[in-house]
């Protein structure tokens, strides 16, 4: 069973009705479109891996994203964005 009120059941059908089942595909998002890649987000991740430049104990998101930009992996990047890509990543350890 699911637990669901009867005005959604309803609403589902008058969709259902007007379009099948394309009421059930996703709609645009609003906010910014990703603009990285898959590619690029992997070897951000691999760099944030990689041992940090000489001088630095551990790699800092603004080193990162500093990194990433002089490495050519990306035009540009802010550092809360590297965050956003670590979390998704799981390596939430920034």
């Amino acid at each position: 069973m699911i637990d669901v009120s009867s005005v959604t059941v309803s609403s589902w059908a008058r969709k259902y009705k007007k379009t099948g089942l394309d009421f059930l595909k996703d709609k645009p998002r609003p906010g910014r479109p990703k603009d990285i890649t898959s590619r690029q987000r992997a070897k951000i991740v691999a760099l944030a891996k990689s041992k940090p430049p000489e001088g630095h104990e551990k790699w800092s998101l603004r080193l990162l994203a500093e990194k990433a930009v002089a490495l050519g992996l990306v035009d540009s990047i802010s550092h809360q964005y590297i965050n956003q890509i670590l979390k998704d990543d799981e390596l939430s350890i920034y």
